[in-house]
């Protein structure tokens, strides 16, 4: 019965190792919403010089795209358990939460470097 569940769950959860690189952790949490929120912190570090009012709302968007990662990857998660049946290790649900949890905390890191960016280029008083 495990064997299923990780046969079902591998596209879905695949658990980021301590080794793994940056392109791997890139794609365990999703590239689709970790591009987002890379082209959003371009977007936002091009607005701080070009088109200043646009910083603040780029950081919510960063928030809202990583919020909304999260919640998809434990959607995702809990249709791949619920596939399988009843007898399923926790750990198997760490591992879904450790994955799902990877774009939300990226989009944390660059909603802090969209705040400085936006602090620093702020005339001082």
């Amino acid at each position: 019965m495990l064997f299923n569940l990780l046969q079902v769950a591998e596209p879905i959860m695949m658990e980021p190792e301590p080794g793994m690189t940056l392109p791997q952790t890139f794609m365990a949490g999703g590239w689709h919403f970790m591009a987002l929120i890379t082209i959003a912190l371009v977007c936002a570090l091009f607005a701080a010089w070009k088109a200043p009012a646009w910083v603040k709302s780029l950081g919510k968007v960063v928030l809202a795209i990583g919020v909304m990662s999260f919640l998809m990857g434990v959607s995702d998660m809990a249709d791949a358990c619920a596939k399988v049946g009843n007898r399923i290790p926790f750990s198997v649900y760490c591992s879904g939460f450790k994955v799902a949890l990877i774009a939300p905390i990226y989009s944390i890191i660059v909603y802090i470097i969209i705040t400085i960016a936006d602090t620093v280029r702020r005339p001082r008083i």
